[in-house]
């Protein structure tokens, strides 16, 4: 009968010696990490909250200059008033009128005919960077149609 023999392995050294070679890569992995993975989420977050804000902000002058529209006595001072609606809204929002394009269509002519309906159309060209996607095209629009009032 034969018996079996342990086979025990005698460490040499310290184990710290064996990862003493090691220190300091944690640091350099974590900034690598965040590096890679952190910054091209905060553009894509960025870019994200550029569309969101523009989009708020073009409704939000659709809707008023909307209302604005069939509340004048005439066209001329409603187109005026639109356009400096879009102004204030645009600024309350820290956006720029630069890529701003607004159209006005009435259901009957002339447009402030009682009854009638007034649509008022805001769109916004936005130019968005995002690494390694390059420059991206985007529009927001928003619209709101309101009627005249019949009793002018």
């Amino acid at each position: 009968m034969k018996l079996r023999q342990s086979v025990f392995v005698r460490r040499r050294g310290n184990d710290s010696e064996q990862y003493a070679s090691d220190s300091g890569n944690v640091v350099v992995e974590f900034i690598g990490l965040v590096a890679a993975l952190l910054l091209p989420i905060v553009f894509v977050a960025t870019s994200c909250w550029e569309v969101a804000c523009s989009y708020f902000a073009v409704s939000s002058a659709a809707h008023a200059a909307g209302r604005a529209f069939v509340v004048t006595s005439s066209e001329s001072d409603a187109r005026l008033r639109v356009q400096r609606i879009e102004k204030v809204v645009m600024n309350e929002y820290g956006l720029s009128t630069r890529s701003l394009h607004s159209s006005i269509s009435c259901s009957q002519k002339p447009c402030l005919t009682p009854g009638g309906l007034v649509t008022v159309a805001i769109s916004r060209d936005l130019a968005l960077s995002i690494p390694f996607f390059g420059q991206r095209h985007v529009t927001v629009w928003g619209t709101h149609s309101a009627v005249v009032d019949e009793a002018r």
